[in-house]
């Protein structure tokens, strides 16, 4: 099973760190270390969320994984670039009845910053053991193009 993130909500860390990038080279990007998880409670993220809003699944085969960046802007459609994070969780040891998902989210390094959330459009229901969830979090040019540009 794929999903493929089509509407991310940035939070302003990010956004202010994208922004600076524009005038200067920072060392270290905001995302590198990036932490990926799931949460599991039916909320719909907004600019106004913050960390305590998101319960991330308790079983045991569920843990935060570091994202893993492709730093190459590519041609996302004609008009705009972006660049793209992945990540995959397998399921093991499921409790009875499986465990309900509802989106993502990242986190920086030390997990103390909400950087990316993003519902799902549809839940995900991990029922089955070695059931996969494969993300691609696709991070679009903050503003996109309407027209072809030359």
């Amino acid at each position: 099973m794929i999903r493929e993130s089509m509407n991310p909500i940035l939070y302003d860390p990010l956004l202010t760190a994208a922004l600076t990038s524009w005038v200067g080279t920072p060392a270290v990007g905001p995302l590198t270390g990036g932490k990926l998880k799931l949460f599991t409670n039916d909320i719909h993220p907004t600019r106004h969320s913050v960390l305590a809003d998101f319960i991330e699944p308790t079983d045991t085969w569920y843990a935060p994984f570091t994202l893993v960046i492709n730093n190459v802007p590519y041609l996302n459609d004609p008009n705009n670039l972006a660049i793209e994070a992945t990540g995959t969780f397998t399921a093991s040891a499921l409790p009875a009845g499986g465990t309900m998902l509802f989106g993502y989210w990242v986190t920086n390094t030390a997990g103390t910053t909400l950087l990316i959330a993003e519902r799902f459009d549809s839940p995900v229901d991990f029922a089955e053991n070695l059931q996969r969830l494969d993300l691609h979090v696709i991070l679009p040019e903050p503003y996109s193009r309407a027209v072809p540009q030359s």
